[in-house]
């Protein structure tokens, strides 16, 4: 089996989840554009990054599309700062398309 994920799924498990996982577009998530905004998948293994190859390769033959999540190895990890973290538990920013809610400031 591979390594655990960090939550209790396994890795493999993770990767599963669809599409959010295989992006056809290029640096961006809806209207954000930029290399921030890349769909990646981080490996720690070899094992991994087989099973991320293989499930984008699956994507793109189920699809009938190229696939553009990069997969990579999986660098240093620096957490957030704690005002990021639960953000829309907090009342943070609703992402939903069309969403007219007032930007909030919090200070």
């Amino acid at each position: 089996m591979a390594e655990r994920a960090g939550r209790g799924e396994p890795w493999s498990d993770c990767i599963s989840l669809g599409a959010c996982a295989c992006s056809q577009t290029k640096d961006r998530q809806g209207g954000d554009v930029g290399s921030q905004y890349r769909s990646a998948i981080f490996y720690h293994s070899e094992e991994q990054k087989r099973l991320a190859t293989e499930r984008t390769a699956a994507e793109e033959k189920k699809l009938g599309k190229h696939v553009v999540t990069e997969i990579a190895e999986a660098g240093t990890w620096y957490p957030g700062e704690d005002y990021h973290q639960k953000y829309l538990e907090k009342g943070g920013q609703c992402s939903a398309k069309g969403d007219k809610t007032p930007i909030r400031c919090y200070g």
